[in-house]
């Protein structure tokens, strides 16, 4: 059960879980990098977006060339992350 505290002298507010008070880094929702398995960024994202995760996947288009034809391809901009908004305390989402 969380429980919202201000320490006296201070307007920073913290939170308590379980008897251990947490810094506002664990409480307040933060851009992290989340480090994927080679070549699965989409497939992250997608989950990502089924656990109602916020998260960012940049992409950039370019188009490959083989004997027989052209396809135009959806790359990762940084191959191998993804990046999610969430309070450390709730990491476990993503996990």
């Amino acid at each position: 059960m969380g429980l919202s505290i201000v320490t006296p002298g201070t307007t920073e507010q913290r939170s308590s879980f379980n008897g251990v008070i947490l810094p506002d880094s664990f409480i307040e929702p933060h851009w992290y990098a989340a480090y994927t398995r080679a070549q699965h960024e989409k497939r992250v994202a997608a989950e990502l977006g089924m656990r109602e995760v916020e998260h960012f996947l940049p992409l950039y288009s370019s188009v490959r060339r083989w004997k027989d034809r052209r396809v135009q391809l959806e790359s990762p901009l940084f191959p191998g992350y993804v990046f999610v908004r969430l309070a450390l305390r709730e990491r476990l989402r993503v996990l």
